[in-house]
């Protein structure tokens, strides 16, 4: 889903199952560079306190963000650069867990397909 900082919203949870992933990103044409952000929402249904019996369930959050980080970094397409992990954030929410990452790559201007091109377009 497209990010609308739906973390500063409670009661928009009810509208998406966690976890949620959403995700924001800018392109700078002239720098050719792309910045990609996931905001990862997940329940808060355990606690990692010392002396909770669920700590070790509660700490497999971790293990989520973990495969997230390493699904995501070398990623790269024809026209991008591998995704590289510049930041990641955990954010302070009583409702949620809730995690940043900042991913950055360089990206290619693309070249549009012949078919799109204006001498290929054709008045219907």
């Amino acid at each position: 889903m497209i990010y609308n900082r739906e973390e500063l919203l409670p009661d928009a949870y009810k509208q998406y199952e966690l976890p949620a992933l959403f995700t924001a990103y800018s392109i700078d044409w002239e720098k050719q560079l792309l910045d990609l952000r996931l905001h990862v929402l997940c329940e808060n249904l355990e606690s990692t306190a010392n002396n909770s019996v669920d700590q070790t369930l509660a700490l497999k959050i971790f293990d989520m963000y973990d495969l997230i980080k390493h699904l995501l970094i070398g990623l790269e397409t024809e026209s991008t650069g591998k995704l590289q992990l510049v930041k990641e954030e955990s954010i302070s929410s009583k409702e949620v867990h809730y995690q940043t990452f900042d991913f950055a790559c360089r990206v290619e201007k693309a070249i549009p397909e012949e078919r799109f091109t204006k001498t290929s377009i054709k008045n219907s």
